[in-house]
């Protein structure tokens, strides 16, 4: 490995913190090299003092601002971080619902009428709700969580994303009223707030998995995330 000045491991640490993929760093650090070696080669003035490389490179924290700022630029969730991790969640949501009201919907038109049993149909009903209820929302906070990484942006959109998608998981409502008089007279609902039945709602055991599920999974990759800078750490160290 070759050696590199400690105002360049500094950046290159900070830069690491920051999320930034390691080829993205390792580019980065490598020109800023050069740029020190010129600099360090340039001929200076008889009784003219050469200032320190990390003086003429420019201030730290600046540097690392700028380089985060154009890596973000590449990107649409970098540039935009509110309308990615604040409005677009919930619609993302939405579609995934849709995907899969779809595919129930196509799945039923598959299955004659009469060849499927109350128990069977039973079962089919409690899947997708806790589809809809539990995966779909881990599914978005999951995704959204991945590109906040990837767009490094960082753990507060992470967060973010989390607080919107958590907030209309812990709301949901679902209510399943089993076809028991024969075909086409189930129903399947799906309320938020105070749910369906405003006198008759209170916030039960479902709701509360329903919020733990996906935050859960957001802390879950928020760990493997800190887990990952500090080994990047340490092999650059």
């Amino acid at each position: 490995m070759t050696h590199q000045s400690p105002a360049l491991d500094a950046i290159q640490h900070d830069l690491i913190r920051h999320g930034l993929p390691t080829g993205y760093i390792r580019r980065v650090v490598a020109e800023l090299s050069d740029h020190e070696r010129d600099i360090a080669d340039e001929p200076t003035a008889p009784g003219e003092c050469r200032a320190d490389s990390a003086d003429r490179l420019g201030r730290r924290d600046a540097m690392v601002r700028e380089v985060v700022s154009k890596y973000r630029s590449r990107s649409f969730a970098g540039r935009h971080p509110w309308l990615t991790f604040v409005l677009a969640p919930i619609p993302a949501l939405v579609l995934v619902w849709l995907a899969v009201s779809s595919v129930c919907v196509a799945a039923g038109r598959l299955v004659p009428d009469g060849q499927l049993s109350f128990e069977s149909m039973l079962y089919a009903i409690t899947a997708v709700d806790a589809f809809v209820t539990l995966v779909a929302p881990t599914v978005v906070v999951w995704w959204f969580c991945r590109l906040a990484r990837r767009s490094a942006r960082g753990i507060r959109w992470a967060l973010a994303t989390t607080a919107v998608i958590g907030l209309v998981a812990f709301l949901m409502h679902t209510q399943i009223d089993p076809p028991v008089g024969g075909p086409n007279t189930g129903r399947y609902m799906v309320g938020l707030g105070f749910g369906l039945s405003p006198w008759t709602y209170t916030f039960g055991l479902q709701q509360f998995a329903q919020l733990f599920v996906p935050v859960a999974v957001a802390a879950i990759m928020w760990l493997r995330f800190r887990a990952d800078v500090r080994s990047r750490m340490t092999s650059t160290a």
